[in-house]
């Protein structure tokens, strides 16, 4: 949330037990998917050991259960002479509060990440996957050199 304006003390508090409480239960429909495959790690958990956290699995469509079920992170597509298309699995429907940001950055030493002006071109059904839609987005690409990265914040 951005706020305009002064905070009192209790406003502030009431506002910092609901942005922890978040963290820790996670954005809407989280809760049930750990439920749903039996998980007690929470966000930062990693019951398959396959090097990506739950909340990772949960935002880009692996089995937090299989090693060999992944996320499916975003890829980058050739979209003409000065734009990338990232295409990418996202939730549906789209937990309260949740975006998916493409990001920027020239050095990955002290990296400075901005965020791109993406544009959505498409989104559309996986056949066999409910709860994720394929998203197109185009970014420029203007730089020559440099970093993207996916960041979902919520």
């Amino acid at each position: 949330k951005i706020y305009s304006g002064v905070l009192d003390a209790a406003a502030f508090a009431t506002e910092q037990q609901a942005m922890v409480s978040r963290w820790i239960t996670g954005p809407d429909g989280f809760s049930g998917w750990l439920g749903e495959y039996s998980l007690s790690g929470g966000r930062a958990g990693d019951e398959d050991n396959d090097g990506e956290s739950n909340i990772s699995e949960f935002y880009f469509g692996g089995n937090p259960t299989n090693s060999l079920g992944r996320a499916h992170w975003p890829r980058l597509v050739p979209g003409g002479a000065d734009n990338l298309h990232v295409v990418f699995r996202r939730r549906e429907p789209l937990p309260a509060g949740t975006v998916y940001r493409v990001q920027q950055t020239d050095s990955l030493i002290n990296p400075d990440w901005t965020n791109l002006g993406a544009v959505v071109l498409g989104e559309g059904a996986i056949p066999g996957e409910s709860d994720y839609l394929s998203v197109t987005n185009e970014v420029p690409a203007a730089n020559t050199n440099g970093f993207l990265r996916m960041m979902v914040e919520d």
